[in-house]
């Protein structure tokens, strides 16, 4: 039987790291080549990139809030990559924020150490 060909999904890649202005540049570039292997992997296209440089927790989640307005607005955008959650979230409840961001805009949130996230009841 032949396997059931996937719809590609559109998505911005989240790119962070933790160190100082000189080396984030660098570990960016790192991750965004870990990003892009995976997703040529699993038929996802990265539509555009957003780097967080050596931002603060507050200003990533408004980079989240601003990524969650996209995705609900933009018709070709269809969730957001990470390479993992723990790189983009500084406590669980954080990540949990984040993922929720973006699943209540009606988008995907993928990272590619833990795979597809969503906030679903099990019943």
């Amino acid at each position: 039987m032949a396997r059931k060909k996937e719809k590609r999904i559109n998505v911005i890649a989240y790119l962070s790291t933790d160190g100082n202005m000189y080396s984030a540049p660098v570990k960016e570039k790192k991750q965004y080549r870990y990003i892009e292997e995976y997703a040529k992997a699993h038929n996802i296209h990265i539509s555009k990139v957003v780097h967080r440089d050596i931002a603060s927790n507050m200003d990533v989640i408004k980079h989240f809030r601003k990524l969650a307005r996209t995705v609900e607005t933009d018709i070709d955008i269809d969730g957001v990559i990470v390479a993992n959650t723990a790189a983009v979230s500084a406590s669980v409840s954080d990540a949990y924020y984040k993922v929720g961001l973006i699943v209540e805009a009606g988008g995907v949130f993928i990272s590619v150490d833990e795979g597809r996230l969503s906030l679903r009841k099990e019943a």
